[in-house]
């Protein structure tokens, strides 16, 4: 078996630790420090690594330009744009 290791994972805002070693296995989307993920995922087994594809859906991919495209309206006319990102 590969080299493993505990670590957080969050479910639906919940944080557990989680360790690999005594789980059937995992699919992993999301990672912390995107697009820099952690070396030790990739000696794992049981571990199934994915870009980070969870809107790929085409209703969804559409409401996010709808929602880009009015945060820009919002900011060019001197108001706080609705989503503000860090």
């Amino acid at each position: 078996m590969a080299k493993c290791f505990n670590m957080e994972v969050i479910y639906s805002g919940n944080t557990r630790k989680v360790d690999f070693e005594k789980e059937t296995g995992a699919g992993l989307d999301v990672f912390k420090n995107e697009p820099h993920i952690r070396s030790e995922f990739f000696e794992l087994d049981n571990v199934v690594l994915s870009p980070h594809i969870g809107t790929a859906e085409e209703d969804t991919r559409d409401k996010m330009g709808i929602l880009a495209a009015k945060n820009i309206i919002e900011v060019l006319e001197g108001r706080e744009a609705l989503t503000k990102v860090n």
